[in-house]
């Protein structure tokens, strides 16, 4: 149910009209709305009494101006926004002058429900206001008319005490029985009140003064009130009659009751307002705050009082107090976010929503928005945490969705367990992994399962292999993707139930110890001596579980690890209720050290000694992974930066390289010059290069790929080894004779297989053997693609080894040999960038490297390259055009750096062209479509702001289908290679880009393209 709303609107496009009505209902509004585009149908519709009037500012046949006018004069209570595309700032100020209650950007409708809702709570306001305004005079003439009329109870009285005179009134006023009275005593008239109330009044006035009080008493009617004066008369120089005069003020009293009723009410809801309200004067400067807003800038009432809204605000939002000040006493509302200042310097944000009081006085509230930005920002991190717990969590974990029961989402431990690939599961259903004959009660489960309720049990379910498991599922219902779906984690507990049903001839006592045969079970006595050791002690530590039974468990945990151990013990043992957690590593059977986490609780004392038991679980595989995982994180983190630097070098380098090139060309260039010039051109290449090793290790440069056969490179690379490398390395080069073809770049293999030969030359100082191998492997799923790498994928690879008798690397930096500027060879011996380059490039094509490896047995690095299965060599060739001179060729080029556009016009002005410049896609379309029929050529760098390169291509190629294009980049100029080649793009250059490689690409683009030959 929303809340109704009767809208008009004024709007001559039904698309625009319809986007309104969303962006109510999204705001909670149920509207009841009728569209006019004319002031004729505008003026019909204002009969029906609407809510709201939202206007577009400009239609062909009306405006929002006109319908202001029009509403102005007809209903001006009527809350009007103007909502249009175009209107500018002046404008708006203008038409919010004229009362308009605000006016909206159509692009930015976000604002509309708290808008409308002000609008409407504002126009609710006027209304209360004019009616009270109303009753006030409608009170004001009645009372006059009341006053004028009004039966006012007079009286004489003498010295005496007695009445001389009395009116009817008096005696109604009073309840007398009789109003005659006359002659009689007041004491007698009025026993009751004389003596406290009348008679020292009366001596008061008989004194001379003239005393006035208020009297109470009750009627039928209620609790009246009256106004009494006595005024003394002097008769013969003192006072002889007292002229008691009572007046009926039973509705003052009232209406001033209700006015303090009314502003105690009020002060209420100021002083108790959540949020800080305070009142300024016309210049901004406070003369009033409520507790909340003395809470939430931290001033007391008095400091605050006489503040500056300049006092309150940070410096960067103190040029915006004049405008909106002025834009609230020309509108009355205001509405914005603002940046704050407390008194003790800290900032926070605020809504703020402002309006001008009759008296000329503003009224502020304050919202302290802190806590819903924050709330947001908790979310997007809750959402952030989501994806990577869903991710990395080592247990299957599944969404699919309810209508269809189809796989929308699998994590990667999921694909591991299963045996599916993500593919595979996202083209299935949960049925498919389900035993055929569980399919009924899977069915039946669905039906009855209450909605929104998480639901865990244990199922059957089948491997790709087609093993049947047991897996304790629980299950979420969540929204993904906009769908009812099940969020799944699936555990397998195979094992587990196994491991139940073998235990159940057990005694009680160790069927409660070891229902989890998953983990190691293990008690220990207070004194630290293992007292019983579960069954999977065999297969988690290789010991028969009787041989750690009676002995310290000391023995077997590792020294350093022995104070936190003992320390867990003594906080189980003192009886803390939570099991206490422990991480430690312990001795296997075979020597080595496992890494386990324990999680220890004290048990109820056995013949009244105290013991713990303990669940140890084996998580060196698990800790392995962790850092697989933070390494990878490194790379990609340092391959980002590399990335970014690659990119704004090459544009520094290639203007150093062109402007070097063209001043070789002059003829007046002296052989100095040119010898001078070649070192700057050679040092540019040379930086060049560097970048491509960076951008190799990153895995964002590819280099040319073609297909071409391993061993022709690893000879190669043999026979410089044997050239350069000590004599007392032997080399040894085993390729068999049908290898595999890769596909690859030359270059990069090359720079490959030099890094590892090189690293391990460097390992074997006092001389050794050096093997490079390789070999045809086929890498199946499962456990195949694990061994080489989590993310393998299976199918043909060609198995570089590259093999060395030297030092080998310690365990404890293994794991570090592939980051960015890691070296052990000491300072000027190495850069730390080799093998992180190697792994980059394999990476790159598509591969993956292992290493292997013992301190003193020399190490073994694997190199996974995807084959083709073919054993030939071929080598892309293209034919190069004559380096031939323009014919004022006129060619277009675009590039965002202003160096590089002006040495490239520099040296193609100078071979004959007229080149036009562009330093945007923006200004390049625009230049083009002047110069459309004379561009004959464009050259575009496709890294720049604002409209890329892509995107201008795609623009020239809607323009001049034909027009040759060529291409440059700084960072890999294969990736989108597709789509360029699709979009026609005759060459694609690697910045920075030689004269001599320009000159060629123009050259060849500008030929005319050479007609296939037809076959014989």
């Amino acid at each position: 149910m929303g809340t109704p709303l009767k809208l008009l609107m004024a709007e001559d496009n039904p698309a625009d009209a319809e986007l309104v009505l969303i962006t109510l209902r999204q705001a909670g509004y149920k509207s009841d709305w009728r569209r006019v585009e004319t002031e004729a149908d505008f003026l019909g519709a204002l009969q029906d009494d609407p809510d709201l009037v939202i206007s577009d500012y400009s239609m062909p046949r009306f405006s929002a101006l006109r319908a202001l006018e029009l509403i102005k004069a007809r209903r001006p209570e009527t809350p009007f926004i103007i909502v249009s595309g175009t209107i500018g700032e002046e404008t708006a100020v203008e038409a919010m002058r004229l009362g308009a209650t605000d006016y909206l950007l159509k692009d930015r409708l976000g604002r509309l429900g708290p808008a409308v809702a002000q609008a409407i709570d504002q126009a609710r306001l006027r209304r209360e206001r004019r009616q009270n305004e109303e009753a006030l005079r409608n009170s004001e003439e009645r009372l006059r008319i009341v006053t004028a009329n009004a039966r006012v109870g007079l009286v004489m009285v003498n010295r005496e005490r007695r009445y001389t005179f009395a009116n009817a009134a008096y005696a109604e006023i009073l309840a007398l029985p009789s109003p005659d009275i006359v002659g009689q005593r007041v004491a007698d008239v009025l026993a009751p009140l004389y003596e406290q109330q009348i008679r020292p009044r009366l001596d008061r006035a008989f004194a001379g003064e003239r005393v006035a009080y208020e009297l109470s008493r009750p009627t039928p009617d209620g609790l009246h009130h009256y106004a009494v004066r006595y005024e003394p008369t002097k008769g013969g120089g003192e006072v002889s009659l007292v002229v008691v005069v009572i007046t009926d003020i039973t509705e003052r009293k009232r209406a001033e009751e209700s006015v303090q009723a009314s502003e105690a009410r009020y002060r209420t809801l100021f002083e108790y307002a959540p949020d800080g309200i305070v009142i300024a004067d016309a210049e901004s400067r406070y003369l009033d705050a409520n507790a909340s807003a003395c809470r939430m800038f931290g001033y007391s009432r008095k400091e605050f009082i006489g503040l500056h809204a300049s006092d309150i605000v940070v410096a960067a939002e103190v040029p915006h107090i004049a405008p909106a000040l002025a834009g609230i006493k020309a509108t009355s509302d205001y509405h914005r976010e603002w940046q704050f200042r407390r008194k003790d310097g800290s900032t926070f944000s605020a809504e703020v929503m402002a309006t001008k009081m009759p008296d000329g006085n503003l009224l502020g509230m304050i919202r302290d928005i802190t806590a819903r930005q924050l709330a947001e920002a908790a979310l997007q991190q809750r959402e952030a945490d989501f994806r990577v717990l869903f991710a990395s969590n080592p247990m299957a974990m599944w969404v699919y969705e309810l209508d269809t029961l189809r796989f929308l989402a699998v994590n990667d431990a999921a694909v591991l367990h299963y045996g599916y690939t993500r593919e595979e599961f996202l083209a299935m259903t949960i049925k498919d992994i389900r035993p055929a004959g569980d399919m009924p009660t899977l069915l039946r489960s669905m039906e009855r399962r209450p909605q929104g309720v998480d639901v865990s049990g244990v199922w059957r379910h089948r491997q790709k292999t087609g093993k049947i498991i047991l897996v304790h599922i629980t299950s979420h219902p969540i929204s993904f993707q906009d769908r009812p779906a099940e969020l799944v984690l699936a555990q397998d507990v195979t094992a587990q139930h196994e491991s139940e049903r073998a235990l159940k001839a057990s005694e009680e006592h160790f069927r409660r110890l070891i229902e989890n045969a998953s983990d190691m079970i293990t008690v220990i006595d207070e004194a630290g001596v293992v007292r019983f050791q579960g069954p999977s002690t065999q297969r988690l530590l290789g010991y028969v579980a009787d041989e750690m039974v009676d002995r310290p468990a000391g023995e077997f945990i590792h020294p350093d690890d022995h104070d936190k151990v003992g320390e867990s013990v003594r906080r189980a043992l003192a009886g803390e209720r939570k099991p206490i957690p422990v991480e430690f590593r312990i001795r296997h059977h075979d020597g080595s050290w496992r890494i386990f986490q324990s999680f220890g609780q004290r048990m109820a004392e056995v013949a009244g000694n105290a013991q713990i038991v303990v669940n140890s679980r084996d998580i060196t595989e698990q800790k392995k992974l962790e850092e697989q995982f933070l390494h990878a994180q490194r790379m990609e983190a340092i391959g980002t930066l590399a990335s970014g630097v690659a990119h704004d070098l090459n544009n520094i380098l290639a203007p150093m390289l062109m402007v070097a090139g063209i001043l070789k060309l002059r003829r007046n260039a002296s052989p100095k010059d040119i010898e001078l010039l070649s070192i700057i051109e050679s040092s540019a290449l040379r930086g060049a290069g560097i970048i491509r090793q960076l951008l190799s290790f990153s895995g964002s440069f590819s280099g040319e790929r073609v297909t071409l056969q391993p061993k022709h490179l690893i000879h190669e690379m043999t026979k410089i080894m044997r050239e350069t490398f000590p004599r007392n390395i032997a080399i040894v080069e085993s390729v068999p004779s049908g290898l595999w073809t890769v596909e690859a770049d030359a270059t990069q293999l090359h720079q490959v297989i030099l890094n590892l030969c090189v690293n391990a030359r460097d390992a074997m100082p006092a001389g050794g053997t050096l093997t490079v191998e390789a070999g045809n492997v086929t890498v199946g799923e499962g456990a195949g693609t694990a061994a080489i790498d989590p993310a393998a994928k299976p199918g043909p690879y060609v198995l570089l080894q590259v093999k060395d008798t030297g030092t080998g690397i310690p365990p404890e930096i293994i794991n570090r040999i592939f980051d960015p500027f890691f070296t052990t060879k000491g300072a000027a011996k190495g850069t730390g960038l080799g093998l992180s380059t190697v792994i980059g490039i394999i990476k790159g094509h598509g591969g993956y490297v292992r290493v292997y490896s013992e301190p003193g047995h020399g190490s073994a690095f694997h190199v996974y390259l995807p084959a083709t299965e073919g054993t030939g060599s071929s080598r892309r060739s293209d034919t190069v055009p004559p380096l031939a001179r323009g014919h004022k060729e006129q060619i277009l080029v675009v590039d965002d750096e202003e160096f590089i556009r002006e040495a490239t016009r520099s040296f193609l002005d100078k071979q004959g062209y007229q080149v036009l410049l562009a330093a945007t896609g923006e200004e390049a379309v625009k230049v083009f479509l002047e110069h459309q029929g004379t561009v004959r050529l464009v050259l575009t760098d496709i890294m720049m702001p604002g409209m890329d390169g892509l995107a201008l291509i795609r623009a020239l190629r809607v323009l001049a289908p034909t027009i040759p294009i060529i291409a440059t980049s700084g960072l890999d100029q294969n990736q989108n290679a597709a789509e360029f080649s699709a979009l026609g793009v005759r060459k694609m250059l690697a910045k920075p880009v030689t004269p001599t490689q320009l000159l060629q690409a123009v050259a060849s683009s500008l030929a005319p393209p050479v007609p296939p030959q037809a076959s014989p």
